[in-house]
């Protein structure tokens, strides 16, 4: 799966990406740059330790999957 970057929180390392089905809360499990719009892709629907790709930046990324199928206003409450 494909998913664009909607919403970024470099400082506790969380990112929000719109997928088919809704947003997307996954947390970093490094430093990673990653910037609105950037394309990640891989298994963006299940929760927990995933490896996924910025397909911007070329980058493979370990990150925890918060939440999946989130509203917006669930997002940003995962993004705090």
């Amino acid at each position: 799966m494909r998913a664009r970057v909607v919403d970024v929180n470099l400082r506790r390392g969380f990112i929000a990406v719109a997928t088919s089905g809704g947003i997307t809360v996954m947390e970093f499990l490094g430093g990673y740059e990653v910037e609105m719009e950037d394309v990640i892709s891989g298994d963006l629907e299940s929760l927990g330790g995933e490896v996924v790709v910025n397909e911007t930046r070329g980058e493979k990324m370990e990150v925890y999957i918060q939440d999946v199928d989130c509203t917006a206003e669930h997002a940003k409450e995962l993004m705090k």
